[in-house]
């Protein structure tokens, strides 16, 4: 009996596991998905770049990019990614809002039904000038 239920367990894991590697679509794939702007004087520039590159046999179309919140300002390519081609995300940040911050970004496209995340994060400080 314990034999039946074995033999039963693996055949349904490998059934699972040949399903989800047919419908597993890799569309675009990040060079990172974590930014950590370090320590930012309030008031600065601080825009970064995340990177990809399409794996899929298809064209990827980046549908829409959704922040957490409204102190990020994001752009991305709006043409369909080639197979092979690649793009960047551009991010910029509200420095004038000082603290500890940790914004997430959700990149939604045409071929992944779960959307990407990506995260920027670090601290603003007010720097007093030196004399």
């Amino acid at each position: 009996m314990k034999q039946i239920i074995l033999i039963t367990l693996l055949m349904l894991s490998f059934y699972c596991t040949g399903y989800g590697q047919k419908n597993n679509h890799p569309g675009i794939v990040f060079d990172t998905l974590t930014y950590d702007f370090g320590l930012l004087e309030k008031g600065c520039d601080a825009t970064c770049r995340f990177s990809f590159v399409n794996r899929d046999e298809i064209p990827v179309i980046i549908t829409n990019v959704k922040s957490s919140c409204g102190c990020t300002v994001q752009e991305w390519p709006r043409e369909p990614v080639i197979p092979g081609g690649s793009g960047t995300i551009k991010v910029k940040y509200n420095t004038r809002i000082t603290g500890t911050f940790q914004k997430t970004l959700q990149v939604h496209t045409s071929r992944n039904s779960q959307p990407i995340a990506l995260t920027i994060k670090g601290v603003v400080k007010k720097i007093r000038n030196k004399k």
